[in-house]
Formats: structure tokens, C-alpha cells, sequence
């Protein structure tokens, strides 16, 4: 989980710095995960990236994810400009 959750964070990460922008102006973000059990695994490691404040976030258990390998997604709003 925590490699995963890792990758998903970089990916946002090169997304962001693309449009000039940071972690920081991340409003919202929705966690999928296919287990609460990682709750404080996922938590450490977004800790790595969110300084501050973490954003409004929502946390969801899911049966499945598309890929059957993946077990947490990540979706954020960031505001810009």
C-alpha cells in the first residue's frame, strides 16, 4: 500500500509541477481503497507530500478498482491561478 499510494503521489506531483502549481493548492482529494486496514499507511505517506493542513479529503472502501492489482486510488481538486 504504501509504494502505491507513493506512485500515485509522484504522478500528481509531475502533474502539478506541469502546471506550475503544488500540493498546496490541493482543496480536495477522494481516497479509494479496497481495505481500510491501510488507513495509517496511506496517512504516513501523503503526510510526505501535504505540508501543512491536509486537504478536505473523503476516504471510501471499495470492493474493486478497475485494475485488480491496484488497491487505492486517488482523485484531487486543485485550485490554480
Amino acid at each position: 500500500m504504501r509504494a502505491q499510494t507513493r506512485q500515485i503521489l509522484e504522478n500528481m506531483k509531475i502533474i502539478l509541477e506541469e502546471a506550475e502549481a503544488s500540493f498546496d493548492q490541493i482543496v480536495k482529494a477522494t481516497v479509494y481503497v479496497t481495505d481500510l486496514k491501510y488507513f495509517k499507511e496511506i496517512h504516513e505517506v501523503r503526510a510526505q507530500y501535504f505540508k501543512g493542513d491536509f486537504p478536505a479529503s473523503t476516504l471510501v472502501q471499495v470492493s474493486r478498482l478497475v485494475n485488480e492489482d491496484c488497491m487505492i486510488e486517488i482523485d484531487a481538486v486543485a485550485v490554480l491561478g
